[in-house]
């Protein structure tokens, strides 16, 4: 039978449910933008999410990189060319590897080497290619190591590749 009693109860159980759902769904969105901010900032490397069909800008403390990918878009397992530039004077490429973020590819090895500088700029080459991924989207890193003025950078291009 329903008392007063019992149905008071009922209402005080049902308020708690009802305000612990509303809390706990507030709490996870504002957790999952903090994430994505947190992400979204750098911690030790300057990072950029690349659209490869047009020059990729990176602009960091250190300078200005373009990275540009020949042929616009990047097919796993497929050679493709990349092109690093900057109006910087004493840097080289001291390393560089493709990345995925999952690591189910491994890494991927990338000689990037100079080629003649134009309008007072030096432009490093290479052809690279990316694994198959069981992922429709693979999201991939390209990390470089620079030396400016004997100082080594880190920087990183990421772009995602569909399969």
């Amino acid at each position: 039978m329903l008392t007063p009693t019992r149905l008071i109860q009922l209402l005080i159980m049902l308020s708690l449910l009802i305000g612990l759902f509303v809390w706990r769904t507030l709490s996870f969105e504002s957790s999952e933008q903090s994430s994505s901010e947190q992400s979204n900032q750098v911690s030790k490397t300057d990072q950029l999410v690349c659209q490869l069909s047009k020059p990729c800008v990176l602009e960091s403390a250190s300078g200005r990189f373009i990275l540009t990918v020949e042929e616009g878009e990047v097919v796993p397992d497929q050679p493709f060319n990349i092109s690093l530039t900057s109006e910087l004077k004493n840097w080289t490429v001291s390393d560089a590897k493709m990345v995925s973020e999952k690591g189910f590819e491994g890494k991927i090895s990338v000689t990037l080497v100079p080629v003649e500088s134009i309008n007072h700029s030096i432009t490093y080459q290479a052809q690279t290619m990316v694994g198959a991924c069981s992922e429709k989207n693979a999201s991939i890193t390209l990390q470089i190591t620079l030396l400016i003025d004997d100082k080594t950078v880190p920087i990183e291009y990421t772009f995602l590749v569909a399969n």
